[in-house]
Protein backbone atom coordinates (compact mmCIF):
# COMPACT_ATOMS: atom_id res chain seq x y z
CA UNK A 1 0.00 0.00 0.00
CA UNK A 2 1.14 3.53 -0.77
CA UNK A 3 -0.18 4.79 2.59
CA UNK A 4 -1.93 3.58 5.71
CA UNK A 5 -4.33 5.65 7.80
CA UNK A 6 -4.77 4.88 11.51
CA UNK A 7 -7.70 6.23 13.48
CA UNK A 8 -11.11 5.66 14.99
CA UNK A 9 -12.82 5.47 11.57
CA UNK A 10 -9.89 3.98 9.64
CA UNK A 11 -10.04 0.59 11.42
CA UNK A 12 -13.06 -1.53 12.46
CA UNK A 13 -14.75 -0.35 15.69
CA UNK A 14 -14.20 -3.81 17.17
CA UNK A 15 -10.43 -3.25 17.07
CA UNK A 16 -10.63 -0.04 19.07
CA UNK A 17 -13.17 -1.57 21.47
CA UNK A 18 -10.64 -4.29 22.25
CA UNK A 19 -7.63 -1.97 22.46
CA UNK A 20 -9.32 0.86 24.37
CA UNK A 21 -12.30 -0.29 26.47
CA UNK A 22 -12.43 3.11 28.20
CA UNK A 23 -14.84 5.25 26.16
CA UNK A 24 -13.34 8.47 27.51
CA UNK A 25 -9.90 7.55 26.19
CA UNK A 26 -11.30 6.22 22.94
CA UNK A 27 -12.90 9.61 22.34
CA UNK A 28 -9.44 11.19 22.20
CA UNK A 29 -8.57 9.14 19.09
CA UNK A 30 -9.34 11.12 15.96
CA UNK A 31 -11.16 9.70 12.96
CA UNK A 32 -7.82 9.67 11.11
CA UNK A 33 -5.25 10.21 13.81
CA UNK A 34 -2.10 9.70 11.74
CA UNK A 35 -1.00 8.41 8.37
CA UNK A 36 1.99 6.34 7.26
CA UNK A 37 3.34 6.81 3.74
CA UNK A 38 6.33 5.96 1.56
CA UNK A 39 8.90 8.71 1.08
CA UNK A 40 12.31 8.38 -0.58
CA UNK A 41 12.62 4.64 0.04
CA UNK A 42 11.62 5.12 3.67
CA UNK A 43 8.43 5.32 5.73
CA UNK A 44 7.08 8.67 6.88
CA UNK A 45 4.50 9.62 9.51
CA UNK A 46 2.05 12.53 9.36
CA UNK A 47 0.01 13.48 12.44
CA UNK A 48 -3.52 14.63 11.54
CA UNK A 49 -4.99 14.94 15.05
CA UNK A 50 -5.42 18.03 17.20
CA UNK A 51 -4.57 15.79 20.15
CA UNK A 52 -1.20 14.95 18.63
CA UNK A 53 0.76 11.79 19.41
CA UNK A 54 4.04 10.65 20.92
CA UNK A 55 6.91 9.32 18.81
CA UNK A 56 9.52 7.64 21.01
CA UNK A 57 8.24 9.69 23.94
CA UNK A 58 8.43 13.05 22.11
CA UNK A 59 5.22 14.95 21.37
CA UNK A 60 4.27 15.46 17.69
CA UNK A 61 1.65 18.14 16.97
CA UNK A 62 -0.99 18.16 14.26
CA UNK A 63 0.71 18.55 10.90
CA UNK A 64 4.00 17.21 12.22
CA UNK A 65 5.86 14.92 9.84
CA UNK A 66 8.57 12.46 10.84
CA UNK A 67 10.67 9.76 9.22
CA UNK A 68 10.26 6.39 10.93
CA UNK A 69 12.95 3.88 11.80
CA UNK A 70 12.77 0.25 12.80
CA UNK A 71 11.77 -0.10 16.46
CA UNK A 72 10.18 3.37 16.78
CA UNK A 73 7.12 3.59 19.04
CA UNK A 74 4.00 5.63 18.23
CA UNK A 75 1.71 6.27 21.19
CA UNK A 76 -1.65 7.88 21.87
CA UNK A 77 -1.70 9.76 25.18
CA UNK A 78 -4.78 10.84 27.09
CA UNK A 79 -5.25 14.55 26.46
CA UNK A 80 -8.01 14.62 29.09
CA UNK A 81 -5.73 13.45 31.92
CA UNK A 82 -5.45 15.93 34.77
CA UNK A 83 -2.22 16.81 36.50
CA UNK A 84 0.71 19.20 36.25
CA UNK A 85 1.18 20.37 32.69
CA UNK A 86 4.94 19.69 32.78
CA UNK A 87 4.42 15.96 33.35
CA UNK A 88 4.37 13.65 30.30
CA UNK A 89 0.93 12.28 29.47
CA UNK A 90 0.47 8.58 30.06
CA UNK A 91 0.11 6.58 26.80
CA UNK A 92 -2.84 4.22 26.54
CA UNK A 93 -2.07 2.71 23.11
CA UNK A 94 1.45 2.10 21.80
CA UNK A 95 2.38 0.91 18.30
CA UNK A 96 5.82 -0.51 17.47
CA UNK A 97 7.20 0.09 13.97
CA UNK A 98 8.43 -3.10 12.28
CA UNK A 99 10.37 -2.57 9.02
CA UNK A 100 11.56 -5.34 6.64
CA UNK A 101 14.92 -7.02 7.09
CA UNK A 102 17.84 -4.87 6.03
CA UNK A 103 20.85 -2.89 7.28
CA UNK A 104 18.61 -0.76 9.52
CA UNK A 105 17.63 -3.82 11.54
CA UNK A 106 21.29 -4.71 12.12
CA UNK A 107 21.89 -1.21 13.47
CA UNK A 108 18.96 -1.49 15.87
CA UNK A 109 20.17 -4.85 17.17
CA UNK A 110 23.22 -3.09 18.67
CA UNK A 111 22.86 -0.68 21.59
CA UNK A 112 24.14 2.89 21.22
CA UNK A 113 27.72 3.81 22.02
CA UNK A 114 28.30 4.06 25.74
CA UNK A 115 25.83 1.26 26.51
CA UNK A 116 25.95 -2.52 26.78
CA UNK A 117 23.29 -5.23 26.29
CA UNK A 118 24.72 -7.29 29.14
CA UNK A 119 25.61 -11.00 29.10
CA UNK A 120 23.61 -14.14 29.71
CA UNK A 121 23.94 -17.91 29.71
CA UNK A 122 23.28 -19.57 26.36
CA UNK A 123 21.97 -22.79 27.85
CA UNK A 124 19.07 -23.88 30.05
CA UNK A 125 21.49 -25.93 32.15
CA UNK A 126 23.81 -23.74 34.22
CA UNK A 127 26.99 -25.39 35.52
CA UNK A 128 28.52 -22.44 37.31
CA UNK A 129 27.67 -19.23 39.10
CA UNK A 130 27.64 -15.64 37.86
CA UNK A 131 30.62 -13.93 36.20
CA UNK A 132 33.33 -12.63 38.51
CA UNK A 133 33.16 -9.13 37.02
CA UNK A 134 29.38 -8.81 37.33
CA UNK A 135 28.23 -5.62 39.04
CA UNK A 136 24.58 -6.67 39.10
CA UNK A 137 22.07 -8.84 37.29
CA UNK A 138 18.41 -8.58 36.37
CA UNK A 139 16.36 -11.71 36.95
CA UNK A 140 13.34 -11.97 34.67
CA UNK A 141 10.12 -13.60 35.87
CA UNK A 142 6.40 -13.47 35.23
CA UNK A 143 3.50 -15.47 33.88
CA UNK A 144 4.88 -15.40 30.31
CA UNK A 145 8.35 -16.59 31.35
CA UNK A 146 9.27 -20.29 31.21
CA UNK A 147 8.68 -21.74 34.66
CA UNK A 148 11.00 -24.71 34.05
CA UNK A 149 14.14 -22.55 33.96
CA UNK A 150 16.36 -22.20 37.00
CA UNK A 151 16.99 -18.70 38.30
CA UNK A 152 20.44 -18.35 36.73
CA UNK A 153 19.03 -19.14 33.29
CA UNK A 154 16.62 -16.20 33.63
CA UNK A 155 19.30 -13.68 34.56
CA UNK A 156 21.35 -11.34 32.44
CA UNK A 157 24.41 -9.67 33.88
CA UNK A 158 25.99 -6.26 33.68
CA UNK A 159 29.76 -6.81 33.60
CA UNK A 160 32.17 -3.90 33.48
CA UNK A 161 35.29 -2.47 35.04
CA UNK A 162 36.66 1.02 35.45
CA UNK A 163 35.30 3.99 37.32
CA UNK A 164 32.55 4.79 34.79
CA UNK A 165 31.37 1.65 32.99
CA UNK A 166 28.82 1.82 30.19
CA UNK A 167 25.13 1.72 30.96
CA UNK A 168 23.07 -1.45 30.62
CA UNK A 169 20.52 -0.81 27.85
CA UNK A 170 17.44 -3.06 27.85
CA UNK A 171 15.29 -3.38 24.74
CA UNK A 172 13.46 -5.76 22.49
CA UNK A 173 16.34 -6.46 20.11
CA UNK A 174 19.44 -5.98 22.25
CA UNK A 175 18.71 -9.14 24.26
CA UNK A 176 16.86 -10.95 21.45
CA UNK A 177 18.44 -14.38 21.92
CA UNK A 178 17.78 -14.13 25.65
CA UNK A 179 14.09 -13.35 25.09
CA UNK A 180 13.76 -16.20 22.60
CA UNK A 181 15.02 -18.70 25.17
CA UNK A 182 13.38 -17.32 28.32
CA UNK A 183 9.86 -16.40 27.18
CA UNK A 184 7.20 -19.07 26.70
CA UNK A 185 7.46 -20.30 23.08
CA UNK A 186 3.85 -19.54 22.18
CA UNK A 187 4.06 -16.07 23.67
CA UNK A 188 7.29 -15.31 21.82
CA UNK A 189 6.11 -16.78 18.51
CA UNK A 190 2.91 -14.75 18.53
CA UNK A 191 4.95 -11.57 18.79
CA UNK A 192 3.07 -10.51 21.91
CA UNK A 193 6.31 -9.41 23.55
CA UNK A 194 6.42 -6.32 21.33
CA UNK A 195 5.42 -4.40 24.47
CA UNK A 196 9.15 -4.19 25.20
CA UNK A 197 10.33 -1.12 23.30
CA UNK A 198 13.50 -1.06 21.25
CA UNK A 199 14.98 1.17 23.97
CA UNK A 200 12.87 0.59 27.08
CA UNK A 201 15.16 1.50 29.96
CA UNK A 202 18.78 1.66 31.02
CA UNK A 203 20.68 1.27 34.28
CA UNK A 204 23.77 3.37 34.92
CA UNK A 205 26.20 2.16 37.59
CA UNK A 206 28.90 4.31 39.13
CA UNK A 207 31.53 3.53 41.72
CA UNK A 208 31.07 5.40 44.98
CA UNK A 209 33.67 8.07 45.68
CA UNK A 210 33.82 6.94 49.32
CA UNK A 211 33.43 3.37 50.50
CA UNK A 212 29.95 2.83 51.95
CA UNK A 213 28.84 -0.26 53.82
CA UNK A 214 26.69 -2.53 51.66
CA UNK A 215 27.91 -1.82 48.13
CA UNK A 216 30.67 0.11 46.41
CA UNK A 217 28.39 0.84 43.41
CA UNK A 218 25.28 2.91 42.95
CA UNK A 219 22.86 2.06 40.16
CA UNK A 220 20.27 4.40 38.73
CA UNK A 221 17.34 3.46 36.51
CA UNK A 222 16.37 5.75 33.62
CA UNK A 223 13.15 5.10 31.68
CA UNK A 224 13.42 5.62 27.91
CA UNK A 225 10.14 4.28 26.52
CA UNK A 226 6.87 6.20 26.35
CA UNK A 227 5.22 3.00 27.60
CA UNK A 228 6.95 3.49 30.96
CA UNK A 229 7.30 0.87 33.68
CA UNK A 230 6.42 0.28 37.34
CA UNK A 231 8.83 0.01 40.29
CA UNK A 232 7.94 -2.49 43.02
CA UNK A 233 4.46 -2.90 41.51
CA UNK A 234 3.22 0.45 42.81
CA UNK A 235 5.22 3.40 41.48
CA UNK A 236 4.65 4.23 37.82
CA UNK A 237 7.53 5.89 35.94
CA UNK A 238 7.27 7.47 32.49
CA UNK A 239 9.87 8.33 29.85
CA UNK A 240 12.61 10.52 31.32
CA UNK A 241 12.00 9.49 34.94
CA UNK A 242 14.92 8.21 37.03
CA UNK A 243 15.03 6.03 40.15
CA UNK A 244 17.91 5.09 42.47
CA UNK A 245 17.82 1.30 42.68
CA UNK A 246 17.97 -0.72 45.89
CA UNK A 247 18.61 -4.47 46.21
CA UNK A 248 15.59 -6.56 45.14
CA UNK A 249 13.77 -3.64 43.50
CA UNK A 250 11.46 -5.06 40.85
CA UNK A 251 10.78 -3.31 37.54
CA UNK A 252 7.61 -4.26 35.67
CA UNK A 253 6.95 -3.73 31.98
CA UNK A 254 3.26 -4.14 31.24
CA UNK A 255 2.40 -7.21 29.14
CA UNK A 256 -0.70 -9.15 28.07
CA UNK A 257 -1.95 -11.43 30.82
CA UNK A 258 -2.42 -15.16 30.35
CA UNK A 259 -4.85 -15.31 33.25
CA UNK A 260 -2.59 -17.21 35.65
CA UNK A 261 -3.56 -14.99 38.57
CA UNK A 262 -0.05 -13.70 39.21
CA UNK A 263 1.01 -10.08 38.89
CA UNK A 264 0.62 -9.03 35.29
CA UNK A 265 3.65 -8.02 33.24
CA UNK A 266 7.27 -8.90 32.64
CA UNK A 267 9.27 -8.39 35.83
CA UNK A 268 12.98 -7.61 36.30
CA UNK A 269 14.39 -7.99 39.81
CA UNK A 270 17.57 -6.03 40.50
CA UNK A 271 20.28 -8.08 42.25
CA UNK A 272 23.55 -6.21 42.93
CA UNK A 273 26.85 -7.94 43.63
CA UNK A 274 29.70 -6.80 45.85
CA UNK A 275 33.24 -7.03 44.50
CA UNK A 276 35.73 -8.02 47.16
CA UNK A 277 38.62 -6.05 45.69
CA UNK A 278 41.10 -7.12 48.36
CA UNK A 279 40.38 -10.83 47.95
CA UNK A 280 42.61 -13.03 45.77
CA UNK A 281 41.14 -14.98 42.89
CA UNK A 282 39.84 -18.34 44.05
CA UNK A 283 40.89 -21.57 42.46
CA UNK A 284 38.73 -23.42 39.98
CA UNK A 285 35.76 -24.88 41.85
CA UNK A 286 35.42 -27.96 39.66
CA UNK A 287 32.35 -26.80 37.78
CA UNK A 288 34.38 -26.11 34.66
CA UNK A 289 33.81 -23.27 32.18
CA UNK A 290 30.33 -21.99 31.42
CA UNK A 291 29.58 -19.95 28.33
CA UNK A 292 27.99 -16.52 28.32
CA UNK A 293 26.77 -14.77 25.22
CA UNK A 294 25.89 -11.18 24.50
CA UNK A 295 25.19 -8.83 21.65
CA UNK A 296 28.34 -7.02 20.56
CA UNK A 297 28.92 -3.43 21.61
CA UNK A 298 31.91 -1.26 20.82
CA UNK A 299 31.76 0.20 24.30
CA UNK A 300 31.46 -3.07 26.21
CA UNK A 301 34.61 -3.79 28.19
CA UNK A 302 36.59 -6.86 27.20
CA UNK A 303 36.59 -9.98 29.32
CA UNK A 304 39.09 -9.27 32.08
CA UNK A 305 39.55 -11.44 35.14
CA UNK A 306 38.25 -9.61 38.17
CA UNK A 307 38.65 -10.41 41.87
CA UNK A 308 36.03 -12.68 43.32
CA UNK A 309 32.80 -10.97 44.32
CA UNK A 310 30.79 -11.72 47.44
CA UNK A 311 27.05 -12.13 47.32
CA UNK A 312 26.18 -12.06 50.99
CA UNK A 313 22.64 -13.06 51.86
CA UNK A 314 21.00 -11.79 48.68
CA UNK A 315 19.51 -14.55 46.57
CA UNK A 316 17.18 -14.32 43.62
CA UNK A 317 13.43 -14.43 44.35
CA UNK A 318 11.73 -17.47 42.91
CA UNK A 319 8.16 -17.23 44.17
CA UNK A 320 5.57 -14.49 44.00
CA UNK A 321 3.38 -13.66 46.97
CA UNK A 322 -0.25 -12.80 46.52
CA UNK A 323 -0.46 -9.10 45.53
CA UNK A 324 -2.21 -6.77 47.92
CA UNK A 325 -3.63 -4.63 45.13
CA UNK A 326 -5.99 -6.11 42.62
CA UNK A 327 -3.80 -5.12 39.68
CA UNK A 328 -0.13 -4.11 39.48
CA UNK A 329 0.63 -0.82 37.84
CA UNK A 330 1.88 -0.78 34.28
CA UNK A 331 1.18 0.76 30.91
CA UNK A 332 1.46 -1.34 28.87
CA UNK A 333 27.90 -11.72 19.85
CA UNK A 334 30.44 -13.03 20.31
CA UNK A 335 30.45 -15.71 22.96
CA UNK A 336 32.91 -15.26 25.81
CA UNK A 337 34.05 -18.20 27.96
CA UNK A 338 34.67 -17.77 31.65
CA UNK A 339 35.27 -19.96 34.65
CA UNK A 340 32.81 -19.36 37.41
CA UNK A 341 33.30 -19.75 41.11
CA UNK A 342 30.99 -21.46 43.54
CA UNK A 343 29.00 -19.44 46.03
CA UNK A 344 27.73 -22.46 47.94
CA UNK A 345 29.95 -21.64 50.93
CA UNK A 346 28.68 -18.07 51.24
CA UNK A 347 27.44 -17.20 54.69
CA UNK A 348 23.67 -16.80 54.46
CA UNK A 349 22.98 -16.34 58.13
CA UNK A 350 22.42 -12.61 58.06
CA UNK A 351 19.36 -11.93 55.97
CA UNK A 352 18.22 -8.32 55.65
CA UNK A 353 14.68 -9.24 54.61
CA UNK A 354 15.19 -7.56 51.25
CA UNK A 355 12.21 -9.30 49.74
CA UNK A 356 9.61 -8.06 52.17
CA UNK A 357 9.32 -4.80 50.26
CA UNK A 358 8.60 -6.29 46.88
CA UNK A 359 6.19 -9.13 47.60
CA UNK A 360 8.75 -11.93 47.33
CA UNK A 361 9.48 -14.76 49.67
CA UNK A 362 13.01 -16.08 50.04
Amino acid sequence: LAELAVGRMAQPPSLWDALVPDGRLKGTISREHFKLFRKDQSIGLLCNSLNGLQLNGSFVRQGGERRLQHGDTIAFAASTDTGPTHLPRKPFVVFTVELPDGPHREVHSRPPDGTSPGKWHNSDIITGTSPLDAIFCLEVHGENVRSDLMSEARQFYFCADGVTPPALRVGRYYQQTFWRRVLNPNFYALGSWAFVANDHFEIISQRRAVSVEGSEWTSRLRVLSSAGLAVNYTTMLVAGDEHLLSPSDTLTVDAPSCGSGGPRGLHFTFIPFELALDSPLVEDNGFGPSTLEASTSSSQSSAIAMPVRTVGALMAPVQLAEPEDQTPHGSGGAAATRKFNSIEDTDLADVDDLFARTGFES
